[in-house]
């Protein structure tokens, strides 16, 4: 018995008992919960180690040690050899990630706003074709796109031991894995043909300031257009064909 401020006599509730109590019934509940979620990793990691183990299969991360064996076409910033490790494929595998997920980013960048400017055209034809684009593409499911791209453009094309059992020299090739073109190797006297493409558009500039102040001067106009890319084409076309004419052995393909 109590007592309240008014002097009246009060009672206490009973308390419940222990599996009476919802508060507590729900603690011993996520706490068993909780302990058959451990006993089923448990058992399931302890059940692929042995099995593995059974079959001579190595568990954790020590093959990143062993070596790979395979090459790989393109690894930039990462000194990758066939004796590499499997580590050094992993970081072979991020670089080029990273790499085209920058270079897909501007390029959709730069696409999006192309297509952007060209669906707001006053060209009747320019905008009905960004429109059909962005209709297409914003409606069609990605994966679905992936899947045809895949089955219907890569998977019919040869494969790149196809064309080496051809037996025939391919300079340049579409194949099921990308493109495939002959390595551009530079041979004696060939910088030139690169300094003759550099004078060109240090000339075109110069050629553009003076066509400038002449038109300034007199209202004549040049063609700076047209000569700029006569130089810029012409030149390391030119210093090329000297070359040939004086290494007709390094610069002939037979």
């Amino acid at each position: 018995m109590a007592t309240d401020t008014s002097g009246k006599a009060a009672t206490l509730a009973p308390q419940p008992s222990f599996w009476r109590d919802p508060d507590k019934r729900a603690i011993v509940y996520q706490a068993l919960v909780v302990a058959v979620i451990v006993w089923l990793l448990y058992s399931i990691v302890n059940n692929t180690a042995t099995n593995m183990e059974s079959r001579g299969l190595a568990s954790g991360f020590g093959f990143l040690k062993t070596s790979a064996g395979f090459g790989i076409i393109s690894t930039p910033l990462v000194s990758y050899s066939e004796d590499s490790n499997y580590f050094t494929v992993f970081l072979v595998g991020l670089v080029n990630t990273i790499i085209v997920s920058v270079i897909g980013c501007i390029l959709a960048l730069f696409l999006g706003f192309v297509i952007g400017i060209a669906r707001l055209s006053s060209n009747w034809l320019i905008k009905k074709v960004a429109t059909f684009y962005i209709e297409l593409f914003r409606n069609v499911p990605l994966l679905l796109q992936i899947l045809f791209w895949y089955s219907a453009v890569l998977k019919p094309l040869p494969g790149p031991r196809s064309l080496h059992e051809a037996g025939e020299s391919v300079y340049f090739s579409i194949n099921n894995r990308g493109l495939i073109f002959a390595e551009p190797v530079g041979q004696p006297g060939f910088q030139y043909v690169w300094y003759a493409f550099f004078a060109a558009i240090v000339l075109s500039w110069i050629i553009k300031k003076w066509a400038a102040a002449r038109q300034l001067q007199t209202g004549q106009q040049f063609p700076v257009l047209s000569v700029g890319l006569a130089l810029i084409i012409g030149a390391p076309l030119v210093t090329y064909l000297l070359l040939f004419t004086m290494f007709p052995r390094h610069y002939s393909y037979g």
